[in-house]
């Protein structure tokens, strides 16, 4: 689940034009180095992942390794053919992946889009009311070869978490304040894991789903055979299917009709996607049915060529708004992309996963009321229910497969076990600006060992794009640690979703954004264990714990300690702001069986010499080591070193660790605090988060040193 931040956090950036900026485009410029923009809450700030560390990296030769895209590839990563001018999904022939494209091309997927499972077929239907060989019936399954099947350790039946319906619908009923009773009666055969996933048939009351039958387990006869006729509704009917007047079913399909639904649903796991439990000819086949009420007669056999009396249900979705563009525009005084590029605009396009449940295949449009740039016709990405005008954008593009180990035994080192994600992104929250906007994007990686499927997807559990004012931006994101040591190939995706789903009082706005380009893998070599945290874990400059800036006697000053605390409010209160007492960060071996021997923070404290030597007390806890203290307006010196962070039951959390420092008699008011992070491993290997230290202590308009592991009192 994204951890989505809606405190009211501004970050403010100047723009400052300069030729050393890369430009995205069909000739990308070497990678070159970036400044780092001041940490936000939802900045993963890494070990090996800074900047500064990037740039290293990337001379370094043998260390550093291209695994996809890049400055020195045409087309990966860059959404357009070799001429740098015709816009493709990475395949070739102009096609996305899943609709014709190549195993190198990119694939969109609607998250919205909830397959309908039920589908007209021969499927183990002969026995059905002994219609015989060629008998069609409607199967809630999937066969073998199907495109959602891979991976499905048994590849044909049913999967996990499915809630798949066939629908009736009747007209509205003549007189709905009298009652009836609807007559029902179809033929069933059910293969589903017993207890846990159920075909049921209920009907919509007063518009509440009313619930009439329900089998779980299977009706062959144990060695996989059906007999002949299956099963009979009326044999398992438990309620009659009842009005008593003024209470037909609405539910945003018909008003005042009769709206009846055979529905199979399986719990998250034993089925044939995960082969705990194997079907034979799972989930259910139905056939004849038949159905007689007030308005008439009605009889189904899905002989013959839709539309059906009873059909698959299909809810209402967003649409498959993923697209790749020869041209975009932008209104960034200091950057220009001319090269094709990635987005999920809404220009009217016939959507690709269309026809919506309203039957709809195109939206008419969301036209941006800004100043125009993008494509021709300036329009937005849309923020207005999509195809069926009910949902919220939730649209992904998913990379092809990226082999991780490259030819030859270069990259072979265990060390080399780093990997960057690296991108260009248009980011505009539109007009309103400032965070206003609700169209943000979030990144995921998944990887595979060798012979396995893939796992998980993985990410830094954030959504980005806030407050954007129409830029390009280069992104890079450290993955180590998401890819585990020995994969042989990994997956990204990049995801655009409806910030207004998770918040309340969301203004609905949007701009021709988010719009991505040059995309690039890279894998390196890890000078040691991985070390990362989050900007809002980090200590944060601080006031006077007393909230006083009286100086004028001993006693005053002494009251003025302040604390080292981090960003974050761990208070769930909305009216008080509590800073957590230590900072945390994760620190993760993963070069080989390696382990980490040694992790401690470092600080160097830049005293005030206005606050006298007798209010000070240098660090003498357990955890303190080598601490150097001097008289006031001299430079201390010293180490924590950090221990886990634990659950309230008292248990250590894996690969999680906090340190602290005194929070009295120690930082006063003008004190400058800098602090960085040192893991060492079994094998010797150290890292340092940030990378760059060679400006620790050093204070000063001289200092270098990473801003976003300086506290300021």
């Amino acid at each position: 689940m994204l951890r989505l931040l809606m405190s009211a956090v501004l970050c403010f950036t100047t723009t400052f034009c300069t030729a050393a900026l890369a430009k995205p485009g069909a000739t990308p410029d070497p990678p070159t180095m970036t400044q780092p923009e001041p940490g936000f809450p939802g900045s993963l700030l890494i070990s090996s992942g800074t900047a500064t560390g990037l740039a290293a990296r990337e001379t370094t030769g043998p260390d550093t390794f291209v695994l996809y895209g890049g400055p020195d590839h045409p087309t990966e990563g860059k959404f357009q053919l070799a001429d740098g001018t015709t816009a493709d999904w990475g395949g070739g022939n102009l096609l996305p992946g899943g609709y014709g494209g190549d195993p190198g091309a990119w694939s969109p997927v609607d998250i919205t889009h909830e397959r309908v499972y039920w589908h007209r077929d021969t499927y183990n239907a002969e026995n059905l009311n002994s219609n015989g060989t060629g008998n069609h019936a409607m199967w809630c399954g999937l066969p073998a070869g199907d495109r959602d099947v891979a991976g499905w350790v048994n590849p044909q039946g049913y999967g996990n978490n499915w809630s798949d319906a066939l629908i009736y619908v009747s007209d509205p009923v003549a007189n709905e304040s009298v009652g009836q009773t609807v007559s029902l009666d179809f033929f069933l055969n059910y293969d589903t894991e017993i207890g846990y996933d159920f075909v049921r048939v209920e009907y919509l009351r007063n518009e509440i789903w009313v619930e009439v039958a329900s089998v779980t387990n299977t009706n062959h006869d144990g060695g996989g055979t059906f007999a002949a006729p299956g099963v009979r509704f009326s044999d398992i009917q438990t309620a009659p299917i009842e009005f008593l007047g003024n209470d037909y079913g609405y539910g945003g399909l018909v008003s005042g009709g009769i709206i009846v639904r055979i529905v199979f649903e399986s719990d998250g796991a034993w089925s044939d996607e995960d082969g705990l439990f194997v079907s034979v000819a799972g989930a259910a086949q139905v056939d004849d049915i038949t159905i007689s009420h007030s308005e008439g007669f009605f009889f189904e056999d899905f002989e013959g060529a839709a539309p059906y009396v009873w059909r698959p249900d299909q809810q209402p979705f967003f649409g498959d708004f993923a697209d790749v563009y020869s041209k975009f525009t932008d209104i960034d005084p200091c950057r220009e992309n001319g090269s094709p590029v990635m987005g999920f605009l809404d220009y009217n396009q016939i959507v690709r996963n269309g026809p919506g449940a309203s039957g709809a295949i195109r939206t008419g449009g969301e036209p941006y009321p800004g100043v125009a740039y993008g494509i021709p016709g300036s329009w937005a990405t849309n923020h207005s229910g999509g195809l069926d005008n009910f949902a919220l954008i939730d649209n992904l593009v998913m990379s092809p497969e990226i082999a991780v180990d490259l030819p030859g035994t270069d990259d072979d080192d265990p060390a080399i076990t780093g990997f960057l994600f690296r991108f260009d992104v248009w980011e505009d929250q539109g007009v309103t600006g400032n965070g206003d906007g609700e169209i943000l994007y979030a990144w995921t990686v998944s990887a595979a060992m060798p012979g396995e499927d893939y796992s998980a997807w993985a990410s830094d559990n954030f959504v980005h794009g806030w407050g954007a004012d129409g830029q390009w931006r280069s992104r890079e994101f450290d993955l180590s640690g998401l890819v585990p040591p020995g994969a042989d190939r990994l997956r990204i995706m990049l995801r655009v979703i409806d910030s207004c789903q998770f918040s309340f009082g969301c203004n609905p706005k949007s701009a021709p954004a988010p719009i991505f380009d040059n995309v690039a893998i890279y894998k390196y070599r890890l000078p040691g264990p991985v070390l990362s945290m989050r900007a809002w874990d980090q200590a944060q400059d601080a006031f006077p714990l007393n909230g006083s800036i009286d100086t004028s006697t001993g006693a005053n000053r002494d009251a003025l300690d302040v604390p080292f605390s981090m960003a974050r409010d761990i208070n769930n209160q909305l009216m008080a702001n509590v800073p957590g007492d230590s900072i945390v960060f994760e620190a993760t071996p993963i070069i080989g069986a390696s382990a980490i021997t040694d992790l401690r923070m470092f600080w160097a404290l830049q005293t005030n010499p206005l606050f006298e030597d007798a209010l000070r007390s240098a660090p003498a806890r357990t955890v303190d080591e080598n601490v150097v203290a001097g008289a006031a307006g001299t430079i201390w010196t010293g180490e924590v070193v950090a221990d886990s962070v634990r659950s309230s039951a008292g248990v250590a959390i894996q690969d999680l660790f906090f340190a602290d420092l005194p929070d009295i008699d120690f930082m006063y008011p003008g004190d400058v605090l800098h602090y960085y992070f040192e893991a060492t491993d079994s094998d010797g290997r150290v890292s340092t988060l940030p990378y760059d230290t060679s400006s620790f202590g050093v204070f000063g308009p001289a200092s270098t040193f990473d801003r976003q592991f300086m506290v300021r009192a």
